[in-house]
Order: structure tokens, then C-alpha cells, then sequence
């Protein structure tokens, strides 16, 4: 009779267990689940205002682009290759918003990070050119002012 307690005993801790480690399982899951979805929305956010700093490097090349053309003379052959890879990286980094926009759909946040961290650094390169070409009126011909 004393074995059956005993039995008994160890069964009931063990069902015990089990329900305890289920529903520690449970909070675990619900808060790691939580956790993505506040990382996607942020990553989201990002996404947005990538697209918007896309928007802007795209007028900045525009203008820069027409102004080239409206100008006195050729603009110098370094302005127009940097203008051209500017343009290209520009290209590039409007794909690559395509591309963070399918890994959100699929809830990749590791993927997505890195996609946005890539364009980003992507963007600032095309700034920072976009900002030599403008400041370097010589090269282009003196054809248009700082605004």
C-alpha cells in the first residue's frame, strides 16, 4: 500500500510538471511571439522612411541632372560617372526596398534588419556623393546655385 502512495505521488509530480513546464512554454512562446511582431513594426517604420529618404536622394538627383543639362557647355566627364553611379546605386536601393517590403510580408526580421541596414548604408553613400556633385560647381560648370 505504501508503494501505490508513493507511485501515486510520483505521477501527480510529474503530471505537475508537465503542466507547470506547459505553461511556462505557453508565456514563453506569447512573449517571444509579442517580441516579432513589435520588431516588425518597427521595421516597418524603417521601411517607410527609407522609402521617403529614397524619395528626397531622387529629387536631389533629378535636379541635379537637369540642371547638367540646361547648363552652358558639358558638365566635366568625373561629374557625369559620379552622376551615373549615383543614379545606379539610386536604382538599386528602389530594389532593395522591393525586396525588404517580401521579407516583412514573411516576418523575417533577421533578414529584413539586414536588408535595411544594407540600404541604408547604401543611401548615406549616395548623399554624400549627391553632396560632392552639388558642391562641386567647377566640375560642372559653375551652372547652378546651392539652395
Amino acid at each position: 500500500m505504501l508503494i501505490h502512495f508513493i507511485y501515486v505521488g510520483y505521477v501527480i509530480f510529474f503530471l505537475l510538471g508537465v503542466v507547470i513546464s506547459f505553461i511556462a512554454w505557453r508565456k514563453i512562446n506569447k512573449y517571444l511571439e509579442h517580441k516579432k511582431r513589435r520588431e516588425l513594426a518597427a521595421l516597418l517604420e524603417y521601411h517607410h522612411r527609407l522609402r521617403s529618404v529614397l524619395s528626397d536622394l531622387l529629387d536631389k538627383a533629378n535636379e541635379l541632372d537637369q540642371a547638367s543639362k540646361f547648363m552652358t557647355g558639358q558638365p566635366s566627364i568625373e561629374w557625369s560617372s559620379l552622376l551615373e553611379s549615383s543614379c545606379s546605386k539610386l536604382v538599386k536601393l528602389g530594389e532593395s526596398l522591393k525586396r525588404i517590403e517580401e521579407s516583412l510580408v514573411e516576418g523575417e526580421v533577421g533578414a529584413t534588419r539586414e536588408y535595411i541596414i544594407d540600404s541604408c548604408s547604401s543611401a548615406n553613400e549616395v548623399k554624400r556623393q549627391l553632396e560632392t556633385l552639388r558642391s562641386n560647381q567647377k566640375l560642372l560648370g559653375g551652372g547652378f546655385s546651392k539652395s
